[in-house]
């Protein structure tokens, strides 16, 4: 009788953070299997009874106490042990709660995110070394870049194929993809409405394309993640569900490779966030830039009774959607934190709780997307008008809304949804927290028969949500009720006066 090999499957489980780092745990030193070495999540298939699939989110239910979603399969890896051979299938996983917890069970004693940079760190189990290079290989991450600066001009060959891996979420109706040798995206627009219609629950419909584009210009750790959200906040506005953008970096002098790499994947998780495809760019290095530019350019397919364009009627509700002044307040947060604490006490005397509240500001300043919500109360609702808040602020974009209504519109400020974060720093820096920039903030206007359903929802994908005014003839502009202000065109934003005063405290 011939000697068979027995066959076995292992289901691996990858998780990126949103610094594009791959979560390791490290098993207990009395293990029967690789004591003490780190791994990726995973663990057998139980025979008959589930898929690979299952197992994986079975394995990281039991191991970190996450509920994940396999997102796809990234490699598999065959290995032979005393007779047994093992096929692992190793998978990309997200978690389905934002907010999560990593709870290790009795076999995992630690657990961290490692870069590609960090893989001769540790100590791994059979295999995984291996198994994790690859992964991020296939994520588009390159260990040999390091701190290596960047020439002048495009980025090299070598770096566009690692590039044009992070391209965010797939496509319907893509028949080609940007590569070298082809400068373009090609796509068949009745494939590539399909998302838009089955987003709306509807079979079939014509549909109008959206385009929008904005740049990245304002200091932020992630500007490759806020090209995606400002410019899917202006798509969704007209009720488009975001398909697909292209991206341009212009890269200052200095720039190294892990640092052009970072602001493509930092596009590229945000992109897979929202649904939408990374579908072309270009990248170079260039004099006329003295810190990161990022550009980008988006489309968006709407179902033409889905197009948010009606027009608004005396009485009408206006409703905020977000906070004032969020990204402002996490732009300030952050700067504010790299002055140290001898700058802080100059600004902020013997507050006890500064870093509490500065750490409070740049959550409320990763709260910037209005994506998801503003299309769910589309897909439930008829919206007449929406506008988003960027530069300019709440106040800007309620002057805004105005003028492309035409009409008066009366608002409550002490109804807008503001965090205390927000107004313990307008105070101290003396800022106008309603002019701040507010990337994460929107209005709209509905009936005020469908204003009364809104209104019992308080908060709809983690954003607050209020009624703040309504239309009005009775007015020739935007009227303040609280103050009697009748707000004026938008003058420059109050971050730029607001990051100059602490770059003062930096001499």
């Amino acid at each position: 009788m011939p000697f068979e090999i027995e066959m076995a499957q292992t289901a691996v489980g990858v998780l990126q953070n949103e610094e594009g780092k791959i979560l390791i745990v490290r098993r207990r030193p009395g293990s029967k299997i690789d004591p003490g070495k780190w791994e990726l999540p995973k663990g057998k298939v139980r025979k008959s009874k589930e898929t690979p699939e299952t197992a994986i989110i079975r394995e990281f239910a039991e191991e970190t106490g996450m509920k994940v979603e396999v997102k796809q399969l990234l490699l598999t890896e065959q290995l032979s042990i005393l007779g047994l051979t093992i096929k692992m299938f190793v998978f990309e996983v997200s978690p389905i709660e934002k907010n999560f917890e990593i709870r290790l069970s009795h076999e995992h004693q630690d657990h961290t995110w490692i870069s590609p940079k960090d893989l001769d760190k540790y100590d791994f189990g059979l295999a995984m070394r291996g198994i994790i290079q690859s992964a991020f290989e296939k994520l588009g991450f390159n260990a040999d870049y390091h701190d290596e600066e960047l020439a002048l001009g495009k980025i090299p060959p070598s770096m566009i194929k690692t590039m044009t891996k992070l391209t965010g979420a797939t496509q319907d109706g893509v028949l080609e993809h940007p590569s070298i040798g082809r400068d373009c995206f090609v796509g068949d627009f009745n494939e590539a409405i399909k998302n838009a219609l089955s987003f709306y629950g509807i079979q079939e419909e014509s549909c109008h394309f959206v385009v929008k584009a904005d740049p990245i210009t304002f200091p932020t750790p992630e500007p490759g993640k806020y090209a995606v959200i400002v410019n899917a906040n202006d798509i969704v506005t007209t009720g488009a569900v975001p398909y697909g953008m292209t991206l341009t970096l212009l890269l200052p002098k200095g720039t190294t490779k892990d640092e052009a790499i970072k602001y493509q994947r930092q596009a590229h998780l945000a992109a897979k966030e929202l649904n939408l495809m990374v579908i072309g760019g270009h990248s170079e290095v260039t004099e006329a830039a003295t810190y990161p530019v990022i550009s980008a350019a988006m489309i968006g397919f709407v179902p033409t009774s889905k197009y948010i364009n009606h027009s608004p009627n005396e009485g009408d509700v206006i409703f905020m959607l977000g906070h004032i002044g969020a990204e402002g307040t996490g732009i300030l947060a952050s700067e504010l934190k790299t002055l140290g604490n001898e700058k802080l006490k100059q600004i902020f005397g013997n507050e006890r709780n500064i870093m509490k509240i500065l750490d409070q500001a740049e959550s409320i300043g990763k709260k910037i997307s209005i994506v998801r919500a503003l299309l769910a109360i589309n897909r439930s609702f008829t919206l007449k008008q929406a506008h988003d808040a960027t530069e300019g602020g709440a106040f800007g974009a309620a002057w805004e809304l105005h003028q492309r209504i035409g009409k008066g519109m009366i608002l409550s400020q002490k109804a807008f949804p503001t965090d205390h974060s927000t107004l313990f720093l307008s105070k101290k820096l003396s800022f106008n927290p309603y002019r701040l920039i507010s990337s994460g903030l929107a209005f709209f206007i509905v009936s005020s028969e469908t204003g009364e359903k809104i209104e019992r929802m308080k908060e709809i994908h983690g954003l607050p949500l209020a009624r703040v005014g309504y239309v009005s003839e009775d007015v020739s502009g935007v009227l303040i009720e609280e103050t009697g202000e009748l707000l004026k065109e938008p003058q420059a934003d109050d971050l730029i006066k607001t990051l100059e005063k602490i770059n003062e405290f930096r001499c």
